[in-house]
């Protein structure tokens, strides 16, 4: 098939795109120029250049496509304004230049953000989508998911969404800021360390998303991805200074000290106009349990994860981090 990814750049795109290439896939990815870009130069696939929220960037990067995986996003911005901007008005650019060039399939990379706070546990896709005001990126997908929905209800395009939780694996820029503090034995943890939160590999992911192209639904779908099991912060704390070798110490911060810390941090991001990867959402994230079911892409679809376990998973992530690995790929 021949395939376009966006997002090919980031974390999950990159790693698509290469899955997609291993499996003999024609790949095409709609970039910005750039050093991030650069990589890409190595790999036998084809370049867009353009900014997503140009149309005629948009239009020139579907022509002749079957299978369009849209993986760009902004998770951080110091304007929530920009972010929502951003990633509502690439996606419906890309979903018209895509119903206009009758692409085969269209793939969207959501987050479990869309959902809010889980009401049951595990929480699967029936939950109605309520994330809460703060949540910029969240509501984000929202409306990203309700763009999708409309487009394959009007019978415009043949529309898949995959909902993500936390991705993890190699390569991955978040993880690895914090694999930064554990290798030197310190991690600092908001409220609890027992909450559960749900992850999934970026390799399953892939399958996932590939799944979701080649096994078209009769209808509009969405999909929830994660691994088999649950985990807490702090047992996978454990898991990765156990792999790394080190004592850790813990700094726990107690919660009426971070809600005001992160709301300043906010603040700050805004006046100052640079953005860092911690706001609300993440802090409440950690804060709360957070479980969801992945049976409806495994029955549908036939979806199974390689990794279901993260503290199996995770290794993968820490052989990537050690500095012999990293300098040898």
């Amino acid at each position: 098939m021949h395939c376009l990814v966006t997002g090919a750049t980031g974390f999950i795109g990159g790693r698509l795109v290469r899955v997609l290439l291993d499996a003999g896939h024609r790949v095409r990815c709609f970039v910005r120029r750039g050093p991030r870009a650069e990589p890409l130069n190595s790999l036998p696939v084809e370049l867009v250049h353009g900014d997503i929220l140009d149309p005629d960037r948009a239009r020139a990067a579907a022509i002749g496509i079957d299978w369009v995986f849209h993986n760009a996003s902004v998770i951080y911005h110091h304007s929530p304004r920009t972010l929502f901007r951003t990633n509502l008005g690439g996606t419906l650019n890309l979903l018209r230049a895509s119903a206009e060039a009758r692409v085969g399939r269209f793939v969207c990379s959501s987050s479990v953000a869309a959902m809010g706070a889980c009401r049951s546990q595990p929480a699967d896709e029936t939950q109605p989508m309520r994330p809460p005001g703060f949540d910029t990126y969240g509501r984000s997908k929202r409306a990203i998911e309700l763009a999708c929905r409309r487009f394959a209800d009007g019978n415009r395009l043949p529309v898949t969404v995959v909902r993500m939780a936390g991705v993890y694996g190699p390569g991955s820029p978040l993880f690895a800021g914090g694999m930064g503090l554990l290798a030197r034995g310190l991690f600092v943890l908001p409220g609890r360390e027992d909450h559960l939160c749900a992850f999934a590999h970026v390799d399953d992911v892939c399958s996932a998303l590939i799944l979701a192209a080649a096994k078209t639904p009769a209808r509009f779908q969405t999909y929830i991805v994660v691994d088999d099991r649950p985990v807490t912060v702090g047992r996978l704390v454990d898991r990765v200074t156990e792999l790394l070798g080190v004592k850790l110490r813990l700094w726990r911060v107690p919660l009426d000290i971070v809600h005001p810390a992160v709301l300043a941090l906010e603040f700050t991001c805004r006046v100052l106009r640079f953005s860092v990867p911690v706001n609300r959402s993440i802090v409440e994230y950690l804060m709360r349990d957070h479980t969801y079911s992945s049976a409806l892409i495994r029955r549908e679809l036939g979806w199974a994860p390689e990794f279901p376990d993260p503290l199996d998973g995770i290794k993968t992530l820490v052989d990537w981090f050690r500095p012999e690995s990293r300098g040898r790929s």
